[in-house]
């Protein structure tokens, strides 16, 4: 009897283990140019291995775009329409040339560890004419391909079939976790009002919260007497998979295989007389465009616009490489023989304290973030061995203080579904 129930356990641990679900992707075109919207339509299917139980279809997909360098350009969180998943991609207007990348997937299957699905599409520079394809071609970027992902526990995969907004409540200089507080939610968009309690681990946590992406909310954190003094929010962030193109099926085929397509279109060329052409030099400092001009990753202000980030965590995850983690960034590693190894930050040309909270800066007062991974962080001294995240501010923007700002009040954007 004992080794009959050990067989069946066996059993059923393997189903579990194997089940999961696969993803369809279904693009509007091949050939997208540069400022366009990319149409999609996800098709989400669980395997037949898996228990009736755990049929209940996940209320959200996420779809990404990826260049050729493995940098995420956009995310969206679709929501599930009758059985699809229907949405776009947008294309920033100063994306390369070349092949990218597609990717789609649930919480349960990244958390699972299901191969996630990719499309391939060519992006055409905005203003040049969008060349003929081949049948090679073609048939090379319509092939789907798979990006395994490894899960530690694959038996604590979740549908996510509603919204959560977490966190924690930190007190004092040592940021010990607050039990016993109350965190106020405030949504004045859609008028919603809701309040939470954090535990014995300081913790607190929001649910059922499906509204629309770019929703603007309001935390606050109080004792019982009604103050916030010496309280610190800190929200969690949502996690997603990592995305390496060295890890795709059949990668070396593609990047060999499509041809870089020519563009210049000589039946349309005119000639012109001798122009002049005049403008207004931007008074800058010589020591700023060095600067600039040395960074491994760079986003502008146009650019932070496109890619819709709802904070500079978010913006730092687009580039490979970079981890954030509890409020640090991460570029090399996270220790060293030292301990604890954060990338510097520097706001405006000077580097900031090792517990600047980047939180406290509001993405409509960023002018550009250039990122420093190589060994070109030597211009920033003894104190960028680790990398640094340069940050500038636009002009009039004031810069917050942590010691005089109050932190026990945090504005955040939701990661809400695309309308």
């Amino acid at each position: 009897m004992t080794r009959l129930l050990l067989i069946l356990l066996t059993s059923l641990t393997a189903a579990s283990l194997t089940a999961g679900q696969h993803c369809r992707i279904h693009t509007s075109a091949l050939l997208v140019q540069a400022g366009d919207r990319i149409g999609l339509n996800l098709q989400v299917a669980d395997t037949d291995s898996l228990p009736a139980d755990s049929l209940e279809p996940d209320l959200y997909a996420y779809a990404e775009l990826y260049d050729s360098r493995g940098l995420l350009l956009q995310r969206a969180r679709l929501i599930r329409r009758d059985t699809l998943y229907p949405g776009y991609l947008f294309v920033p207007t100063d994306a390369r040339a070349g092949v990218h990348y597609i990717r789609a997937y649930t919480r349960f299957m990244a958390e699972h560890g299901d191969s996630l699905a990719i499309r391939c599409v060519y992006i055409v520079p905005l203003g040049k004419p969008m060349p003929a394809l081949t049948a090679a071609d073609s048939a090379l970027l319509r092939t789907p391909r798979l990006q395994p992902i490894r899960a530690d526990h694959p038996e604590w995969a979740q549908h996510e079939t509603f919204s959560v907004l977490g966190g924690t409540v930190l007190s004092g200089l040592r940021h010990k976790p607050a039990p016993g507080i109350s965190v106020n939610l405030i949504i004045p968009e859609y008028h919603l009002y809701a309040v939470a309690t954090t535990d014995e681990q300081g913790t607190f946590l929001f649910r059922d919260l499906e509204l629309p992406e770019g929703t603007r909310c309001l935390l606050t954190a109080t004792r019982a007497d009604g103050s916030g003094n010496g309280l610190r929010i800190r929200v969690d962030e949502p996690a997603y998979p990592p995305f390496s193109t060295a890890e795709l099926t059949d990668a070396e085929a593609l990047s060999s295989g499509v041809r870089q397509l020519e563009y210049t279109d000589f039946s349309r060329a005119i000639d012109l007389q001798q122009v002049d052409i005049t403008a207004r030099r931007y008074d800058r400092s010589q020591r700023e465009q060095e600067v600039r001009q040395l960074a491994d990753i760079s986003f502008g202000e146009k650019q932070i616009h496109e890619y819709q980030a709802t904070c500079l965590h978010e913006l730092l995850r687009r580039v490979p490489g970079v981890v954030v983690f509890q409020d640090k960034c991460y570029i090399r590693a996270s220790t060293s023989i030292f301990g604890d190894n954060p990338a510097a930050i520097a706001v405006n040309g000077v580097i900031q304290e090792d517990n600047f909270d980047l939180d406290i800066l509001h993405m409509e007062d960023i002018a550009r973030v250039d990122i420093f991974k190589t060994g070109r962080t030597a211009i920033w001294g003894p104190r960028g061995g680790s990398g640094v995240v340069s940050i500038i501010m636009k002009e009039g923007s004031r810069i917050p203080d942590a010691r005089r700002d109050p932190q026990n009040m945090k504005r955040i954007t939701l990661t809400g579904y695309q309308q």
